[in-house]
């Protein structure tokens, strides 16, 4: 009976030991693990998908810096352009109006590509919107015309204010640069009809 005594306390004690031994600390752990490897997970996520963000945010920043590097250049390029029309127009003995109408022509293609990339104006090659009789302006009036309306463009605030744009002079740079564009190709087509 003693022994049986001792038996019973032994399985109790040693039952108790086994229960006492079983812990919640491995499901505890799993569910930390499984919640930890979530978080890792969703953490790894967000980490490629700002990778991923980094490299369209620079291939689309390339865009426009490019775009940026065709708009700066036609911009001077214009003004060149202009500048080698007055001097052609004033040296010289005889007027060079074969030059006078290549360099009308190339601000007209300039200034047609500033339009689309800045303002995105469309201007259909070879066609004039707004047709006029060119005998009535000579090339000396449309040379004026054309030194007015660029100096009126380079100088607008859009271009040479820090600040933010206004939507007014926005506007007035675009139609200056419109009118940019149709004072060329008049003074291309005078010029041609000129030195013929």
């Amino acid at each position: 009976m003693r022994n049986t005594v001792f038996g019973l306390i032994y399985v109790i004690l040693f039952g108790g030991s086994m229960c006492a031994q079983v812990s919640p600390n491995p499901v505890a752990d799993a569910e930390i693990r499984d919640t930890d490897s979530i978080r890792m997970r969703s953490l790894a996520l967000e980490q490629a998908k700002r990778e991923e963000n980094k490299l369209h945010a620079s291939e689309d920043s390339k865009i426009p810096e490019a775009k940026f590097a065709v708009i700066k250049s036609d911009f001077e390029s214009i003004q060149k352009l202009e500048s080698s029309i007055v001097k052609t127009y004033k040296t010289g003995k005889k007027i060079d109006y074969v030059k006078i109408g290549e360099l009308a022509l190339e601000i007209k293609k300039k200034a047609g590509r500033l339009g689309l990339n800045f303002f995105d104006i469309k201007d259909e090659p070879g066609v004039d919107p707004n047709p006029q009789d060119l005998t009535r302006k000579s090339v000396r009036d449309l040379i004026i015309d054309l030194d007015g309306t660029l100096t009126a463009f380079v100088t607008n605030p859009t271009f040479t204010g820090l600040r933010v744009i206004d939507a007014k002079n926005n506007d007035r740079a675009r139609a200056d640069l419109e009118k940019l564009i149709e004072l060329s190709r008049d003074l291309q087509e005078a010029a041609e009809k000129a030195g013929h």
